[in-house]
């Protein structure tokens, strides 16, 4: 089996679907049963979170309500899951994920050299690795939203006015300096 991903492509894919998720799970399920006074106890649960979406799915149910967002995150769980599969089959090697080849096909000239790689016909190719950057500048930049949301925990004030501000600098640090690596 051959999937067209590159490593970090597929590893991004899993962090969006985890983080979609967990923003769904607090905004909707957890606000929900806030509003209502439903209170969830998650002790003994294997899955913490399934107690509330059990909890969510029977308030919704007894209010004559759709279930579209326990309906979503069952189907992002089940997604997770396949994607947790195949990780593990690309880490014990039953897989493999084929990085994507734009090289063109070697010809030889006149003297007998052959061009392996023509940087003017192949253009930058190396997006991936600094794009995967632009994913902790995005959630550096919704941090201090998901803070006042309740998605994260409320931090000191100090950590709460400063650890945004340090993430979101040293993912765009971080993400420049790859980018500008990989143009060099």
């Amino acid at each position: 089996m051959s999937i067209s991903l590159s490593l970090p492509q597929y590893f991004s894919i899993g962090f969006a679907l985890i983080v979609l998720g967990r923003t769904i799970h607090y905004v909707a399920v957890t606000r929900y049963l806030r509003v209502r006074g439903i209170s969830v106890t998650r002790a003994n649960a294997l899955v913490p979170d399934w107690k509330g979406w059990a909890a969510y799915r029977k308030a919704r149910l007894s209010d004559h309500n759709s279930l579209t967002w326990w309906i979503a995150l069952w189907a992002i769980q089940i997604v997770l899951l396949f994607w947790l599969v195949g990780w593990i089959a690309y880490g014990t090697g039953a897989m493999k994920i084929a990085t994507p080849n734009h090289l063109s096909p070697a010809v030889g000239d006149a003297a007998g050299y052959t061009t392996v790689f023509d940087a003017v016909e192949s253009g930058y190719r190396q997006w991936s690795s600094g794009a995967f950057g632009l994913i902790f500048v995005a959630l550096g930049l919704a941090l201090p939203a998901l803070i006042r949301i309740g998605i994260f925990r409320k931090p000191p004030p100090w950590m709460q006015k400063w650890f945004p501000r340090v993430f979101l600098g040293f993912a765009i640090l971080w993400t420049v300096g790859v980018f500008r690596r990989d143009i060099y």
